[in-house]
């Protein structure tokens, strides 16, 4: 299983909702979206709109460019399945 990464941001309900849903066995990364480092993944895939970045993003990098996942109960979904799958 390769890194996975949530992209979050400050006062943001659904990034705290899904922060506190992380699978005790789920080794997750939580990158602040506002960063350079979080916005250079949430441009690499194709999530990142200066206007209106959506968060939180779940990557996959095992999954490449179809690795990401948005919407809190989406994310909390497949951080379940990666959890249960290893």
């Amino acid at each position: 299983m390769g890194k996975v990464i949530i992209i979050t941001k400050k006062f943001c309900e659904d990034c705290e909702y899904v922060k506190e849903k992380i699978p005790k066995k789920l080794d997750v990364e939580i990158i602040d979206g506002t960063t350079t480092e979080g916005m250079a993944q949430l441009t690499f895939y194709e999530r990142y709109d200066a206007e209106n970045t959506v968060v939180p993003v779940l990557i996959v990098e095992d999954e490449g460019d179809e690795g990401s996942y948005i919407g809190r109960d989406e994310i909390v979904n497949k951080m379940k399945e990666i959890a249960k799958n290893g």
